[in-house]
């Protein structure tokens, strides 16, 4: 019987089978330090940006419907949901990612997955490009900070 692995699993395999250069140890202090703050303020402005979205949705996606549009503006709300649930999770990774716990560390990683899911939808050459370089970056980035979070690194950071 085959053993299934996690997606965090998988992705750290990848990661370390592609073998990036590593960030300097300063700056991956500096990016540790800040990081809770970042996931908190980028899933604060995720949620700005969904509430008046999906309202504004909810009054054109009827008015669309009976012009003729079709169902296009189904991409655009379930990237609105996708982008919605990353931000949820960056919030609830600041007090995990605050206190240098594997959890934090974890819960950030799915809202980057979340985030790079959102980018495919509604589909577009555009915005699959920004994704696969925008989720690209953000595992790049977390993969290099792991040692911080999950026990590897028990070195202070100052906060």
């Amino acid at each position: 019987m085959a053993q299934s692995r996690g997606l965090v699993a998988t992705a750290e395999e990848t990661y370390n089978r592609v073998n990036p250069p590593s960030l300097p140890a300063a700056l991956k202090e500096l990016l540790v330090t800040f990081a809770p703050w970042l996931s908190l303020l980028g899933g604060a402005l995720g949620l700005l940006v969904f509430i008046p979205g999906v309202l504004l949705l909810l009054v054109l996606s009827p008015v669309a419907a009976a012009g003729g549009a079709g169902l296009d503006y189904v991409g655009t709300i379930l990237h609105l949901i996708l982008s919605a649930a990353g931000a949820v999770m960056s919030i609830l990774a600041f007090s995990g990612l605050r206190q240098r716990t594997l959890a934090g560390w974890t819960m950030a990683f799915w809202a980057t997955a979340a985030y790079l899911v959102a980018g495919f939808v509604p589909i577009g050459i555009g915005s699959i490009i920004g994704a696969l370089i925008g989720g690209a970056i953000g595992l790049y980035v977390l993969f290099q900070v792991k040692p911080y979070y999950d026990g590897t690194i028990v070195e202070p950071v100052t906060r």
